[in-house]
């Protein structure tokens, strides 16, 4: 087997292998079998977010986990029409495992602080 990166007909590499390379560097994945991880590669979507975008909502069960590839986003809560910060997110952060296995309503929202790039996994 090559250990170069498989390319598109452009010569780049693909998106396929790019999220493939990122699954095997998050812990949660570790001890998940290569062909399962490759699924998983294969079944995600890259999303990118502009500053002030939301990327999930307080309340919802969208059934997602994230991984920041580049920019950050801010995990806030919403009570009483105010918005109180609870934490920043920046490259690598990687959240929401819980929603990608089971049903749960987010107790939180997350919005995107800058231009933000990342994987969205479903439970689907």
């Amino acid at each position: 087997m090559s250990s170069q990166p498989r390319t598109n007909n452009s010569g780049e590499k693909s998106e396929f292998t790019d999220n493939l390379n990122l699954f095997r560097q998050i812990e949660f994945f570790s001890g998940i079998p290569v062909e399962v991880m490759k699924l998983f590669a294969l079944l995600c979507r890259r999303t990118t977010y502009g500053p002030g975008d939301i990327i999930f909502s307080q309340g919802d069960d969208d059934g997602c986990s994230y991984y920041i590839i580049e920019g950050s986003a801010k995990l806030v809560l919403e009570n009483n029409g105010k918005e109180l910060d609870i934490r920043q997110y920046g490259p690598e952060a990687f959240f929401g495992v819980v929603s990608m296995l089971t049903p749960i309503v987010k107790h939180f929202s997350l919005k995107a602080t800058e231009q933000t790039t990342g994987v969205v996994m479903t439970r689907k």
